[in-house]
């Protein structure tokens, strides 16, 4: 349940960050640190890309990576 929350969460902050973003124009390095941010919240519930990899400091950064790049 705390891993769907996290996603919940995550969802909402980079919804009303687009919202902020679209009234008033964030710059880029703002809009970077919220979305890292949000992959960091999400990614320390447990929620990692974990595809034939097994080292959890390579699984974090490829989650964190992977979230930030599809925002």
């Amino acid at each position: 349940m705390v891993k769907l929350g996290s996603i919940l969460l995550g969802g909402i902050i980079v919804f009303f960050l687009g919202l902020i973003d679209d009234i008033k124009s964030l710059t880029p390095r703002l809009k970077i640190l919220v979305e890292i941010l949000v992959a960091c919240i999400v990614t320390y519930t447990g929620i990692r890309i974990t595809f034939l990899i097994e080292n959890e400091v390579v699984t974090i950064l490829l989650t964190i990576f992977w979230i930030v790049l599809i925002t």
